[in-house]
């Protein structure tokens, strides 16, 4: 039998404490509505503008990446390309709207 399992059965409300405190670190702060950006008269959507600058961020690292001759030297480059355009897209998000 696994220590936490067994843990689990003898002290139950410990179990209990660290699921409340874990739940309680995932929940997030309402602001009352989604942020949002006016645009050409209407009102966008905040993730829709981080999600295009991750994947204008992507593109530009493949590009980069080809570019360099680096394309043939780097391995999992589509995971490497996402990741980079997931670092953009954050970034984005942290410094126009966090």
């Amino acid at each position: 039998m696994l220590p936490a399992l067994a843990m689990s059965k003898s002290h139950p409300t410990s179990s209990l404490v660290v699921l409340g405190l874990g739940l309680s670190l995932l929940g997030s702060r309402a602001r009352g509505a989604a942020p949002s950006f006016e645009a050409f008269g209407a009102f966008f959507p905040a993730c829709m503008l981080c999600a295009s600058a991750g994947i204008a961020g992507a593109i530009a690292a493949r590009a980069a990446m080809v570019r360099a001759a680096a394309a043939a030297i780097l391995p999992f480059q589509l995971l490497l390309c996402t990741a980079i355009g997931t670092i953009v897209a954050i970034l984005v998000w942290l410094l126009f709207f966090g």
